[in-house]
């Protein structure tokens, strides 16, 4: 508790993956809907294969490129820990 009061710890990083958790799951609903929503008719060739075509690409790419957003988001945050870990292996364990 005393980490989190002096802001020695992050609590963005949790937030950030339940973020990506929500966002995946909104990416394959929507990509779902566009594929059975109304318009999706087979024998409508043009328009039909279009919006399968486009549900197919937000259920698969949806959730990969928002994983790449939130890695990006978080990556800073590691950086912050490995050099506080280096800082602590160099002044012998002191802070």
């Amino acid at each position: 508790m005393k980490k989190f009061l002096n802001f020695e710890s992050f609590i963005i990083r949790p937030i950030i993956r339940i973020l990506w958790v929500i966002g995946s799951g909104v990416c394959i609903i929507w990509g779902i809907k566009t594929i059975l929503g109304p318009g999706s008719d087979i024998s409508s060739f043009g328009f039909g294969i279009i919006e399968v075509f486009a549900g197919l690409c937000a259920i698969v790419l949806g959730p990969l490129v928002l994983r790449i957003l939130c890695e990006f988001l978080i990556v800073p945050f590691y950086i912050v820990e490995l050099l506080e870990e280096i800082k602590v292996k160099i002044t012998g364990g002191t802070q």
